[in-house]
């Protein structure tokens, strides 16, 4: 289901139908160079981790599409209802749709369905620090730096620093959702 802010982006549950494209996806290097992922991903592993997810309370998981054909993946983990808040992914898995400003207008859908639909206060996510088009990318829909994390992050056996990143949910209101 989309909440319609939209017309030509929309997010909406993952179901079993999506799975082999995410593997395909999370498979691509381009995709994976600043995801920890274990590799190579399988499809028989996704359907897996999907069956543990569908049941996992603290957890939800969206495909993002672009004109009704899937382009993406984001969601939220470790949703914490007391405190309000959540930690978020997401990534553009079509090479035709990357760069351009797709991934921006997927960030503010993203937010609005944690703001609107979850009730969150606070979410938050990681970004590698050389990940540059992801830093472009949340900068220009609002986020905040909150910090560096200094060998945070273990990509490919290798440990790396990661910025931690939020959006509030006063500042959406205050501003971002408008700029939509």
């Amino acid at each position: 289901m989309s909440l319609g802010r939209n017309e030509r982006l929309r997010l909406r549950t993952l179901d079993t139908s999506d799975l082999a494209l995410r593997v395909r996806w999370l498979n691509d290097p381009e995709v994976n160079r600043y995801l920890s992922y274990e590799l190579p991903i399988t499809l028989d592993g996704t359907l897996e981790w999907f069956r543990r997810v569908q049941q996992d309370p603290n957890r939800e998981e969206l495909t993002i599409c672009h004109d009704g054909e899937p382009i993406g993946f984001c969601g939220f983990l470790a949703i914490d209802r007391r405190a309000k808040k959540a930690e978020h992914h997401l990534f553009i898995g079509s090479r035709a749709h990357r760069g351009c400003g797709l991934g921006q207008i997927a960030y503010r859908e993203l937010v609005a369905w944690g703001f609107e639909r979850l009730g969150l206060n606070r979410i938050y996510g990681y970004q590698h620090v050389d990940n540059f088009a992801a830093q472009r990318t949340t900068h220009r829909a609002g986020w905040t730096r909150e910090g560096l994390l200094r060998e945070d992050g273990v990509y490919h056996g290798i440990a790396s620093d990661r910025y931690l990143i939020s959006m509030l949910r006063s500042e959406w209101a205050g501003g971002h959702r408008e700029s939509r």
